[in-house]
């Protein structure tokens, strides 16, 4: 069966960037909204204020780069968290971290052609990925301690880490050659799992994602 990311990987391939491609650059905005405060009142954050959902890592302002034609476009986006606690106290220090890293690709279709002052409807697929670390060390620690102490980061890298995709559809308005505002949506899913020693715990999140654009090309 043909997985979602061989899907991905062999559209963009037959899709591959013609003589004329341009370079890009932009930003997508979707608005923090009412099920963001229901997802934190509910507790639902990885408490780690890395992970997926956590606003930091994918915030509401995201931007991408990548490169375009008439038909196509691909477009990367890259998000970077870290957060590190270190204590000192008569004995030693202790230091707990824990950072996410999430590239994403996207590859749109456009459905008529870009001329400027024109609206230029688009079919969009993306993937990505949420690849975590985590550390819990002292300089106190007993074999044992330490033990428990990366049981329990590899615990923290179940809540951050992850994988997803969307699809969905969107529309640019060219005001000039070199700049495009435009909205999209899509159907966003993303794949968590934690694990311990005698259990495995999968969760999937799948909603809908509206978003404005501010595009610019060269």
């Amino acid at each position: 069966m043909l997985t979602l990311p061989a899907a991905f990987l062999a559209i963009t391939t037959l899709s591959s960037p013609s003589a004329h491609a341009a370079g890009v650059m932009g930003v997508d905005w979707a608005p923090f909204g009412r099920a963001d405060l229901v997802w934190v009142s509910e507790e639902q954050s990885s408490e780690t204020l890395v992970g997926e959902f956590d606003g930091v890592v994918n915030p509401g302002l995201s931007a991408y780069g990548g490169w375009m034609d008439e038909k196509n476009a691909w477009l990367f986006g890259f998000g970077l968290a870290r957060v590190s606690d270190v204590t000192w106290d008569g004995e030693g220090y202790r230091r707990v971290s824990a950072s996410a890293y999430r590239p994403a690709l996207d590859w749109q279709r456009y459905l008529s052609e870009r001329k400027v002052g024109s609206a230029i409807p688009w079919l969009g697929l993306g993937l990505h990925v949420t690849i975590p670390q985590a550390k819990d060390a002292a300089d106190v620690y007993t074999e044992e301690e330490q033990t428990d102490a990366d049981e329990g980061a590899r615990a923290l890298r179940g809540r951050i880490g992850g994988v997803g995709g969307r699809a969905g559809i969107g529309g640019d308005y060219r005001i000039s050659d070199g700049l495009t505002v435009g909205m999209s949506y899509h159907i966003v899913t993303h794949r968590g799992q934690t694990t311990s020693e005698d259990s495995l715990s999968v969760s999937w999140l799948t909603r809908g994602e509206a978003a404005l654009r501010l595009q610019m090309e060269f």
